[in-house]
């Protein structure tokens, strides 16, 4: 399950997705719309949710300097109601002032990117820059998000076989992607221990299938000490967030 980002404009939406834990924003693409003929592509959207299994939308909200509200915030917030309207999930809205001007300024100095091409990818590079600081604002929606995640892992199983033949099944605690090592992780935890009991946590790379999940995919051993820390801290992170 995934946070989605939107830049809403008049004329395309630029789209982002969270990690499973809500950690990361990606920028995903840009939709076409056309507010003026009531096209929103809604059904591109619904593809996009179902591909990523989305439990929430975050709206850039495009305020003015001063913090008043214009036509665009309005949009935006109208846009809210259709995603509720056709989905469900839950929206909530993130202060975007300056994010467009951000992601240009990036574009620029980190990839030199021409005039032509910044509008090719701006929307989603926004979208992107939305995600990220709801994420890193703890907003509302990420409690859902991690809960929401621990519960659809509840039902994953995986079973491993040691080195000597002997089978023993393991629940997956959380997956995780690292943009360091370019890899996805998933840890496990025996599936017959008790609550209080203290147990050895099982920590594997591995390649994601088509929706970006575990799936059938090979678990890869982790080999260097660096990766090691890493997963160990990415752990220590997630543990202290449920207490």
């Amino acid at each position: 399950m995934r946070l989605m980002g939107m830049d809403v404009g008049s004329r395309t939406v630029g789209i982002a997705v969270s990690d499973q834990l809500g950690w990361t924003a990606q920028g995903v693409e840009i939709i076409p719309i056309n507010e003026d003929e009531g096209e929103f592509g809604i059904s591109r959207v619904k593809e996009l949710v179902s591909q990523y299994e989305v439990a929430g939308f975050v709206i850039g909200l495009p305020k003015n300097m001063n913090n008043t509200e214009g036509p665009r915030v309005e949009a935006a917030r109208n846009y809210g109601k259709l995603l509720t309207e056709t989905f469900g999930l839950p929206i909530d809205f993130q202060d975007e002032r300056l994010t467009t001007v951000e992601a240009e300024r990036m574009l620029i100095e980190q990839a030199d990117t021409s005039r032509s091409k910044r509008k090719k990818v701006i929307d989603k590079l926004a979208a992107s820059l939305i995600l990220e600081n709801y994420l890193n604002g703890h907003g509302k929606l990420i409690d859902k998000l991690k809960w929401g995640h621990a519960m659809d892992n509840e039902e994953q199983k995986i079973t491993l076989v040691d080195e000597h033949g002997n089978e023993e099944l393991y629940n997956v605690l959380f997956t995780f992607d690292s943009e360091d090592y370019g890899r996805s992780y998933v840890l496990l935890y025996p599936a017959e221990a008790e609550n209080d009991e203290e147990v050895d946590i099982q920590a594997y790379a591995f390649e994601p299938d088509e929706n970006h999940d575990l799936g059938e995919g090979e678990l890869i051993p982790i080999e260097s000490d660096e990766e090691w820390d890493m997963v160990e801290e990415v752990l220590n992170t997630f543990l202290g967030d449920q207490d």
